[in-house]
């Protein structure tokens, strides 16, 4: 039950300042195909519901929800190597630095000066 309300908290705070999915990547899927679609196809629609949204800003959007995937993928690999080294605790031992790296990613941009790394 806390893993899913924290997932949910993620989702949440990714989707208002990212506009992406972190905790799911069913969702990311989804909106990265609709709005490929919508971009290579004739839909006549508003790409995902903005109509000022042009055609480069939405495939830089396709891009960037492809490597959030990518990067999930990734880190899901890294942590089956981890866990094939480590076999006793892996989640434990691998927690704090996951917990850094995610910390690191939204307090270090706030850090340089900017308030956030890509502005909502």
């Amino acid at each position: 039950v806390v893993l899913a309300a924290i997932g949910g908290y993620v989702d949440v705070i990714c989707v208002i300042r990212y506009s992406t999915f972190v905790a799911t990547m069913t969702g990311n899927l989804v909106i990265t195909g609709q709005t490929f679609y919508e971009v290579i196809g004739q839909s006549r629609r508003p790409i995902l519901g903005h109509v000022d949204l042009h055609r480069e800003e939405a495939l830089y959007l396709v891009a960037f929800r492809s490597a959030i995937m990518l990067c999930n993928c990734f880190g899901a690999f890294c942590y089956c190597c981890f866990e094939r080294r480590v076999a006793e605790h892996t989640a434990r031992r691998a927690a704090p630095a996951l917990a850094l790296c995610t910390l690191l990613a939204d307090v270090l941009p706030w850090l340089i000066g900017g308030e956030h790394a890509i502005d909502s």
